[in-house]
């Protein structure tokens, strides 16, 4: 990892906060709705939509200083849906 410091402020950010109020990442399981743990010290929300999950990839990858469009992100169809 090249910056451990950006990574660990994850759930301090204001911008992992959506309008509502509800933390996509958090010290506390108790402050997400469907948590999972994430690394060694905190907990993210797996409750998203694709539209959130799409917003929050580009807040990350802005987070941690990489342009989106060095990115691709391949999706696929489920086919048990």
């Amino acid at each position: 990892m090249k910056n451990p410091q950006l990574f660990s402020k994850l759930p301090e950010e204001s911008k992992f906060v959506s309008r509502r109020g509800n933390c996509f990442f958090s010290r506390r399981t108790d402050a997400l709705r469907v948590s999972e743990k994430f690394g060694s010290d905190f907990y993210l929300e797996l409750n998203l939509s694709a539209n959130q999950i799409k917003m929050n990839i580009k807040e990350l990858l802005e987070h941690f200083g990489v342009d989106y469009k060095e990115m691709k992100i391949y999706l696929r169809e489920d086919r048990d849906a």
